[in-house]
């Protein structure tokens, strides 16, 4: 797989921002990536040595509104979360998009 393809972006909630204070960090991933990608893609990208990845999937919701009228979606999703071997803060403006 491309490296430049492997990440999404990175998620920014309540639960991504404080697992970054302790040194886990959450991005969103292609839904066919694998953890070795995702390794790879952050060597080659940021310099960085991954001590190691959790992947996670969310799985596409349907819901309907009142009446049967209105539906909501939400897509596929993949999340990887990532420990580094450094404990240097990584910071997610590092990010080149």
């Amino acid at each position: 797989m491309i490296v430049e393809q492997v990440l999404v972006g990175p998620v920014v909630t309540e639960k991504a921002v404080k697992g970054n204070e302790e040194g886990i960090y959450t991005f969103f991933i292609n839904k066919n990536a694998t953890k070795i990608d995702v390794k790879i893609a952050f060597h080659q990208l940021f310099g960085r040595k991954v001590k190691s990845v959790k992947l996670s999937s969310l799985p596409k919701k349907v819901g309907r509104g009142r009446k049967g009228g209105v539906s909501t979606k939400r897509q596929f999703k993949r999340k990887a979360y990532i420990r580094f071997v450094e404990d240097t803060p990584f910071e997610l403006t590092m990010l080149k998009k």
